[in-house]
């Protein structure tokens, strides 16, 4: 059996990449897992149970607070740590997860989420940490910190990316093939149900800056249309001054009433430019049309016309009217079913294993787990 090591940014809430990181977490045997920051009480059970070695910057106080301004600090943090006695390092990276020392003869896998946000496309953070990279500090240590982010990656041995989106950036940034494998989600668990939907719409993420979060409630303020907000995060104070009484925060709910949520709103609003995204495939496993950007992940996760619709332009009357659009529009919910369909949990673990193969490795998948069946092999080449 391989020894599996995983190395993670940081683990400080339960968004996207912690996501990705519990599916491993369920199903692989795990040796250790390494990251820079941790507050075991703000992430999942399922990550909990494995042993998780934090670099020193994880004793700074309260440092979930602001993690985001020791850009600089990065690099060093993640070098402070050591994966143990292990036969394979699996690291999942937006940042700098990717950069942790290993022995030579220990295959480095990493599953890109994006090439690092804060040194390749600043201005994608908003006026926050955009700022942040026009400044004349940052713009200093830039030339420092894309050096060693681009020397990192000459101990990468295979680059995975989560989406063609993210494969064509590693080719543009880094100058490396990757293969693409989607993160997948619980289709057992994110289903339709026979209620009928309500007249609301329905926006989930995290309230910072690049998710585009103020573009939605300027749109629904304009409109005048009921739209529920699941999510925290440091705009939330400035995004609801600016809403209306039709705009409602509910801050994270359990999966229990989100799902419920995706079974009952007239569809999903998604205006970030993502790399993936997995909400827009929870909302379509649950039978819920979205409404996304038509740039990034979402163009790979929703089929214009057949289980959503796509607004062109960054602009309050483009989002509006996609909006008016879907209100005109008949949704098939099992076109929604079936394209979420897509992104089971066998077909994610069919692709891992064959590429761990590949590499001469077996996937570890935990003793407890039915082994994958040919069938489910072939079912995920599909």
């Amino acid at each position: 059996m391989t020894r599996l090591a995983i190395a993670h940014d940081w683990l400080l809430n339960r968004r996207g990449a912690e996501r990705v990181l519990k599916e491993f977490c369920l199903h692989l045997e795990i040796v250790e897992i390494c990251t820079l920051f941790c507050r075991p009480e703000l992430i999942d059970e399922a990550i909990r149970q494995h042993p998780i070695q934090a670099s020193p910057l994880n004793r700074l106080p309260a440092v979930q607070r602001y993690y985001r301004f020791l850009l600089p600090w990065l690099p060093s943090g993640i070098r402070r740590l050591e994966i143990g006695r292990s036969d394979a390092l699996l690291s999942i990276s937006h940042a700098v997860a990717k950069g942790i020392p290993h022995p030579p003869s220990v295959p480095h896998i990493c599953y890109c989420l994006t090439p690092a946000r804060f040194l390749w496309a600043p201005e994608l953070y908003g006026p926050v940490l955009g700022g942040l990279g026009r400044s004349s500090i940052l713009r200093a240590l830039a030339p420092r910190l894309k050096k060693w982010d681009l020397d990192a990656n000459e101990r990468v041995d295979a680059f995975v990316a989560v989406s063609e989106t993210v494969r064509q950036r590693i080719r543009k940034v880094y100058g490396r093939e990757s293969t693409v494998i989607y993160p997948c989600i619980d289709l057992e668990f994110f289903r339709p149900s026979e209620a009928g939907r309500q007249d609301f719409y329905l926006l989930v993420s995290g309230l910072v800056p690049q998710k585009r979060i103020d573009l939605a409630v300027d749109a629904f303020v304009r409109s005048g249309k009921p739209l529920l907000i699941v999510g925290e995060g440091p705009s939330k104070r400035r995004l609801a001054q600016r809403g209306a009484s039709n705009i409602c925060f509910l801050g994270w709910v359990p999966d229990s009433r989100l799902r419920e949520l995706y079974q009952q709103a007239r569809a999903l609003i998604f205006p970030s430019l993502d790399e993936f995204g997995l909400v827009p495939v929870e909302a379509q496993a649950c039978g819920c049309p979205v409404v996304a950007y038509g740039k990034g992940g979402a163009t790979e996760t929703v089929v214009e016309g057949s289980t959503g619709l796509f607004f062109a332009d960054d602009t309050v009357e483009s989002l509006n009217q996609a909006v008016r659009e879907l209100e005109r529009h008949g949704w098939d919910r099992q076109a929604c079913l079936d394209n979420a369909g897509r992104f089971s949990r066998p077909r994610f673990l069919s692709e891992w294993s064959a590429l761990f193969e590949k590499m001469g490795l077996k996937l570890p998948l935990r003793p407890e787990l039915p082994a994958l069946s040919s069938t489910a092999v072939r079912r995920a080449a599909k």
